[in-house]
């Protein structure tokens, strides 16, 4: 059968309130210990094809079970799932109808199998029938993930589908988000066990290739370029709250953009709602952020070409300035990931993602539909270009954020079209990204240093040095415009 539940991490500071939600309050409960002991083989042949394999233990009861397939996008777990009584141990002949049994040496498999790891947790769940036909469990999870001397801290909530439409799990969620904060977590028990195995680290996560069939509909496309962009926003968000790495910040923010710009160009296609639910709350994520990455730039990259460039001293209280309003940049990020309003927009995201693969496919055609769209913000960057040599900054940051805008557009469908003009288009207008970004970045870095307070001597530097960096850069934003004046752009080329 298949299993579809929603995960969430959630504080230890809203554990109580959760407890208190009226949709559990006088719902059949229990509490219960539960040990889980994973297992794979030396060369985890099982998490190369995606299964996970446990026995476990609650009260005096043992059941063996195994997951498999399936996907996970916006803290949405859907996977197959065959479970089975036990006596305490493994026994493989009971899964031979399932993936495992298919496996390569099935039959020797049981000699190579070993413990892994082990989650021991505190679970209590709530039985839940909202109406006739619909049945769920919520659960929240509260324990520890061992390997060796390695451990990893569980508190979480599920809530399972058991009966009825998937769907209706989100209306729950929906319910417990109004009182507290849930965080969608992609992260299964037994993913944070391989995690310890491999004394994993978070890195920074680029945007991914999305492949489209060329035959499929505008709601797949929708759903395929938001889904990455979730994964993307999820797995630096997680790298903003675990470490100090910048680039994490760069790559959320980059996130952050790519699903606004899904937004806005399959806008007709996920409807008004979803869009007016999100926005904001995108957008707010978005500023925060940009606040973070702004400030990260001025003192990793700008400051040092400034002194690189013969700059006068900083200061010592310059310095202890700008490292305190990054420090308060990134707790005000943290902050931002960690409010309802952004747990809600993740959470209308991911039901947008469930609500049309459990509707179906259909639609528009994605191609035609694209290509209309992209064909439109085309016009809207070769507009603002015609006037180049006219626009102030407030003109030129705006060409740079419609530059942007089609870019990213372009990324999630570039596989609809031919891939050398797609290609070449994104290459074009990443150019034009480039100088627009480097002469905001240098207006920028002088709104920044007169908020800290730079020193007079810097300060005087500063506007001429980064003036004559902001005109050498948009200088070349008229050739970088020039092939996408020239070239007809791939939508146009079929």
């Amino acid at each position: 059968m298949e299993e579809v539940e929603l995960k969430f991490d959630i504080a230890r500071g809203d554990v109580k309130r959760f407890l208190r939600s009226p949709e559990l309050r006088h719902a059949p409960s229990r509490t219960e210990e539960l040990l889980s002991i994973y297992f794979d083989t030396p060369d985890e042949a099982l998490a190369a094809h995606g299964m996970t394999l446990r026995l476990r233990r609650a009260g005096d009861r043992w059941e063996q079970a195994l997951k498999g397939g399936g996907s996970a996008s916006g803290g949405l777990h859907a996977r197959g799932e065959w479970e089975f009584e036990s006596d305490g141990s493994l026994d493989l002949a009971r899964f031979a109808s399932t993936p495992l049994g298919r496996l390569p040496h099935a039959g020797a498999l049981h000699e190579r199998l070993g413990e892994l790891f082990r989650v021991e947790l505190q679970r209590t769940t709530w039985q839940l029938a909202p109406v006739a036909g619909v049945r769920m469990e919520v659960a929240l999870d509260e324990g520890i993930v061992r390997h060796g001397g390695r451990e990893d801290a569980v508190l979480e909530v599920e809530i399972e589908n058991k009966e009825g439409p998937p769907s209706a799990i989100f209306d729950v969620a929906g319910r417990l988000l109004s009182r507290v904060a849930l965080h969608a977590s992609a992260a299964t028990k037994a993913a944070r066990g391989y995690r310890l195995l491999h004394a994993w680290k978070p890195q920074p996560v680029r945007a991914a290739d999305i492949e489209l069939d060329a035959s499929c509909h505008a709601w797949a496309a929708a759903a395929a370029v938001l889904g990455a962009g979730l994964d993307q926003l999820q797995a630096n968000a997680e790298g903003v709250r675990l470490s100090e790495d910048p680039e994490f910040v760069h790559q959320l923010r980059v996130a952050l953009r790519r699903v606004r710009s899904c937004l806005r160009i399959f806008r007709s296609v996920l409807g008004r709602a979803l869009e007016l639910e999100v926005r904001s709350a995108l957008k707010s994520a978005t500023a925060v952020a940009g606040r973070a990455r702004d400030l990260d730039v001025l003192e990793l990259e700008t400051l040092p070409a400034m002194r690189a460039a013969g700059a006068p001293g900083f200061g010592k209280a310059f310095e202890a300035r700008l490292a305190a309003a990054r420090r308060e940049a990134r707790a005000g990020l943290r902050a931002e990931l960690a409010s309802r309003r952004h747990a809600r927009a993740m959470l209308a995201l991911t039901r947008a993602l469930h609500r049309r693969a459990e509707d179906g496919a259909g639609g528009r055609p994605a191609k035609r539909f694209a290509a209309k769209r992209l064909r439109k913000a085309h016009r809207d960057v070769l507009r603002d270009s015609d006037r180049l040599g006219q626009l102030d900054a407030a003109g030129r940051h705006a060409l740079r954020i419609r530059a942007k805008r089609l870019r990213y557009a372009l990324d999630g469908v570039a596989s609809l079209f031919d891939a050398k003009a797609a290609r070449r288009y994104v290459q074009a207008l990443s150019k034009v990204q480039d100088c627009l970004g480097e002469a905001n970045d240098a207006v920028v870095a002088q709104a920044l240093l007169r908020e800290l307070r730079a020193p007079v001597r810097l300060a005087a530097f500063a506007r001429g040095w980064l003036a004559a960096r902001a005109d050498a850069a948009f200088a070349g934003t008229a050739s970088a415009l020039e092939p996408l004046r020239t070239r007809a752009p791939p939508w146009e080329e079929d």
